[in-house]
């Protein structure tokens, strides 16, 4: 693990999500975490990559920014639709 490169295969170079009561990250197998997850694995390589260095490197270029919020809104409308589901 590095957080100065991306690694396909760190767990810290993927989304995560904390539990607010806690502080704890979310487990993997919790209904949230494997839509975020799954989501991860449609994600293409540049977009990894830049999601990485959005959050991990603090990179402000513009298109480092723009894929990276890109993923965000994929995971966003992704709970959205989830909550519709459930009717929440």
């Amino acid at each position: 693990m590095s957080l100065e490169h991306y690694d396909e295969n760190c767990k810290g170079c993927r989304p995560a999500l904390l539990d607010i009561q806690t502080g704890k990250p979310l487990p993997e197998d919790s209904p949230i975490m494997k839509i975020v997850l799954g989501l991860w694995e449609q994600a293409t390589p540049q977009e990894k990559r830049a999601w990485h260095d959005f959050t991990c490197l603090n990179s402000r270029e513009p298109q480092v920014v723009s894929l990276a919020m890109g993923v965000a809104q994929k995971i966003r409308n992704a709970f959205s639709q989830s909550e519709a589901k459930d009717g929440n």
